[in-house]
């Protein structure tokens, strides 16, 4: 975003970014705490070139979309099958999805209609969006 002159979109990026890590440590005591060793995933590298400032928050969207139904998902299997600790350790982690997801659903009605090839529009919603 920097590289395009969204100065304001990539220092929401750049917070969102370390909100994860946050995120990912919380994630790592629950773990540690129960002395499970957490198993860190191979994961692909993301795409890091965009058309544009919507196809951004599209992409964001999709990945953030797709997150929530796994947190969906994998807190049915732990509820039913008895693992209430775990199953409230996640609520925090659907309520925080859930909150993305509606934000960036959210910005992306904000951006329907828009020129996306009109740098200034662009430039004047992501005062709105960020």
């Amino acid at each position: 975003c920097n590289n395009n002159g969204f100065f304001k979109a990539a220092e929401y990026f750049a917070k969102e970014a370390e909100e994860e890590f946050g995120h990912a440590k919380k994630y790592q005591d629950f773990m540690t705490d129960w002395n499970v060793t957490p198993e860190i995933p191979n994961l692909d590298q993301p795409t890091m070139e965009f058309d544009n400032l919507c196809d951004v928050i599209e992409t964001i969207y999709g990945n953030e979309l797709e997150l929530f139904h796994t947190y969906q998902e994998n807190s049915t299997e732990l509820f039913n099958s008895g693992e209430i600790a775990v199953f409230d350790f996640m609520q925090f982690y659907r309520k925080a999805q859930n909150d993305s997801v509606r934000t960036y659903s959210d910005m992306l009605n904000i951006l329907a209609g828009t020129k996306l090839d009109d740098k200034f529009q662009m430039l004047m919603l992501e005062e709105k969006l960020f």
